[in-house]
Order: structure tokens, then sequence, then C-alpha cells
């Protein structure tokens, strides 16, 4: 089952409409969902109509298309939905990556990573900070996390404090290594993580979706 009940589900209709709703059940081969009465977004659907759906699964987040087979109005609005296919897996804006090769700045320094940091307060918090820092590079990024390159050894599980520069604005963020590998170079050894971010702002994260789709837009010029 790609879906379960109470999956939260969009439904979308021709003239692009959008209602929100839950999986109220599931049987023969239908899909029966429940939209609150009280819902300022609620948009009448027709017997008959085609819609697309957009499911929000706990992992990953389905596309679909249906035909509206019957409704029926009581507290709650419930809508059956038939010959339900087209499936497809739309990617979250979190999990979009992008390669790149940026430098970063970074520190492990327990006092600081125990710090709080106001998103509105940037310049100050960076002044405080700064001689700790330590510059690494960033060899792939998403809003979800990054992968670091360093010269320094880091066991999984280590919390980090990282500034990533973007349009000459910082962001400090604060993240977590939850993978670890180790490239033998001539002369020299290069550790490569996962670092997966903690504590994000939901401004900050917006910030690096529109830096990635910035990103992606040059990739595919050039």
């Amino acid at each position: 089952m790609l879906f379960k009940l109470n999956d939260k589900i969009e439904l979308r209709s021709k003239d692009n409409d959008k209602t929100p709703g839950l999986i109220y059940d599931i049987k023969d081969e239908k899909i029966y969902i429940s939209i609150s009465a009280d819902d300022q977004d609620f948009k009448l659907l027709e017997i008959g109509e085609k819609i697309k759906g957009v499911i929000y699964c706990k992992k990953e987040v389905l596309g679909l298309e249906a035909t509206v087979s019957g409704r029926e109005f009581t507290n709650t609005s419930v809508y059956e939905l038939s010959n339900i296919g087209n499936f497809k897996k739309i990617q979250r804006r979190e999990n979009i990556r992008v390669t790149n090769t940026k430098s970063i700045l970074y520190t492990d320094n327990d006092f600081i990573v125990k710090l709080d940091f106001n998103e509105r307060e940037t310049k100050e918090d960076f002044k405080k900070i700064e001689k700790y820092l330590k510059e690494g590079l960033i060899l792939d990024l998403s809003a979800g996390g990054v992968k670091l390159s360093t010269k320094e050894s880091f066991n999984i599980g280590k919390r980090l404090v990282l500034v990533i520069n973007f349009d000459k604005q910082n962001i400090i963020l604060k993240g977590k290594v939850v993978h670890k590998e180790i490239n033998l170079i001539p002369k020299k050894t290069v550790y490569l993580y996962g670092v997966k971010f903690i504590d994000i702002k939901e401004g900050q994260q917006e910030k690096i979706i529109r830096h990635l789709f910035v990103m992606m837009r040059k990739n595919r010029i050039n």
C-alpha cells in the first residue's frame, strides 16, 4: 500500500483549485476523502470530474489522477474517488540536492555548538564566533543537509555549527554528522561527511531552497 488512512491529501480540480483533506477510507480500489465543511478553501467537486491529487505520506509525496465517483455532505464532506492511477513520486523541496563546490566555515567547538543563534542578528552572531571558525568545502547541498569536505576527523553524531554565505549574506546553521567517508590522497587525508541540519528555521530553509533553484537554472544553462 502506497498510502494509508489519515494521510493528508490535496485535491486539485481542472481549474487548479486546491482542497486539502484526509484519506477517510480505502476499499474496493476506491479512496474516500474527508474534507471539513468549515474549510475556507473548500471547492465543490462534481461527480464525474477528473481531478489530480497529492498525498503526503510519511516518507514520500505521491501524485495521482482519479475521477470523482460519489460524494456525501454531513458534518464533513466525503468524496469517493475511483479510476485511480498514474501514480508518481513527487520530490519534496527540502530533498532537492545540487552538486556545487563552495567554501563553508564551520566549528565543532562544544561551547559554540550549544549557543542559540538569532536568525535576524546574523552579523552580530558571526562576530561572536568568527575566531572559532575553520574553512571547509561544500560538495553538494540540500535544504536538509550538506556534504562537507574537511581535513579534520569527526565521529558520527558530532554536532557542528556551519556558516554558509549566499549573495554576501551569512546563514548560521547547526548540523549533525550522520555519514563519514575517508578519502586517501597522496600526502594528505580528506574526510567527507554527510551533515544533517538540525533546528533549522523556516526562513533559513527557504533561503537555501531559493539558492538551490538558482543553481539548478545556472546548471541547465551551462
